[in-house]
Protein backbone atom coordinates (compact mmCIF):
# COMPACT_ATOMS: atom_id res chain seq x y z
CA UNK A 1 0.00 0.00 0.00
CA UNK A 2 1.38 3.27 -1.15
CA UNK A 3 0.01 6.21 -2.98
CA UNK A 4 -1.16 5.67 -6.55
CA UNK A 5 1.46 6.67 -9.12
CA UNK A 6 -0.76 9.13 -10.98
CA UNK A 7 -1.82 11.43 -8.11
CA UNK A 8 -0.14 13.80 -5.68
CA UNK A 9 -1.40 14.54 -2.17
CA UNK A 10 -0.95 17.94 -0.52
CA UNK A 11 -1.86 19.02 3.01
CA UNK A 12 -2.14 22.56 4.34
CA UNK A 13 -2.71 23.12 8.04
CA UNK A 14 -5.39 25.64 8.96
CA UNK A 15 -5.54 27.19 12.40
CA UNK A 16 -9.13 27.97 13.31
CA UNK A 17 -10.31 29.99 16.31
CA UNK A 18 -14.00 29.85 17.15
CA UNK A 19 -16.14 31.52 19.80
CA UNK A 20 -18.72 29.00 21.01
CA UNK A 21 -21.97 29.30 22.90
CA UNK A 22 -22.03 25.52 23.40
CA UNK A 23 -19.72 22.59 22.66
CA UNK A 24 -22.09 21.40 19.95
CA UNK A 25 -21.29 24.54 17.93
CA UNK A 26 -17.84 23.05 17.26
CA UNK A 27 -19.31 19.70 16.18
CA UNK A 28 -21.71 21.46 13.80
CA UNK A 29 -18.87 23.55 12.33
CA UNK A 30 -16.81 20.41 11.66
CA UNK A 31 -19.82 18.62 10.15
CA UNK A 32 -20.52 21.60 7.86
CA UNK A 33 -16.87 21.67 6.81
CA UNK A 34 -16.93 17.99 5.85
CA UNK A 35 -20.31 18.33 4.11
CA UNK A 36 -19.09 21.23 1.95
CA UNK A 37 -17.46 18.70 -0.39
CA UNK A 38 -14.78 21.18 -1.46
CA UNK A 39 -11.85 19.12 -0.15
CA UNK A 40 -10.89 16.50 2.40
CA UNK A 41 -10.34 17.60 5.98
CA UNK A 42 -8.52 15.93 8.85
CA UNK A 43 -8.83 17.39 12.34
CA UNK A 44 -5.42 17.23 14.01
CA UNK A 45 -6.51 18.71 17.32
CA UNK A 46 -9.06 20.99 18.97
CA UNK A 47 -8.72 22.56 22.39
CA UNK A 48 -11.82 23.99 24.06
CA UNK A 49 -11.36 26.50 26.88
CA UNK A 50 -13.69 28.68 28.92
CA UNK A 51 -13.50 32.40 28.19
CA UNK A 52 -14.11 33.36 31.80
CA UNK A 53 -16.88 35.76 30.79
CA UNK A 54 -19.87 35.71 33.08
CA UNK A 55 -23.41 35.67 31.75
CA UNK A 56 -24.82 39.18 31.84
CA UNK A 57 -28.56 39.71 31.88
CA UNK A 58 -30.40 38.99 28.66
CA UNK A 59 -27.36 39.17 26.37
CA UNK A 60 -25.86 35.96 25.07
CA UNK A 61 -22.07 35.92 24.94
CA UNK A 62 -19.75 33.09 23.92
CA UNK A 63 -18.34 31.46 27.04
CA UNK A 64 -16.19 28.90 25.23
CA UNK A 65 -13.36 29.16 22.75
CA UNK A 66 -12.07 26.47 20.39
CA UNK A 67 -8.57 26.51 18.93
CA UNK A 68 -8.21 23.87 16.23
CA UNK A 69 -5.63 22.64 13.75
CA UNK A 70 -7.22 21.12 10.68
CA UNK A 71 -5.42 19.71 7.64
CA UNK A 72 -6.91 20.61 4.27
CA UNK A 73 -5.98 17.73 1.97
CA UNK A 74 -6.04 18.12 -1.79
CA UNK A 75 -5.47 15.41 -4.37
CA UNK A 76 -4.10 16.40 -7.76
CA UNK A 77 -4.40 14.07 -10.74
CA UNK A 78 -1.14 14.39 -12.68
CA UNK A 79 -2.82 13.35 -15.93
CA UNK A 80 -5.31 16.22 -15.64
CA UNK A 81 -2.46 18.75 -15.35
CA UNK A 82 -1.01 17.84 -18.77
Amino acid sequence: PGKPANVDFYASTMKVELALLHEEDLLRFLADLRASGNAYYSVKQCLITRTGQAATGASIVPRLRADCEIDLITIVDRAAKQ
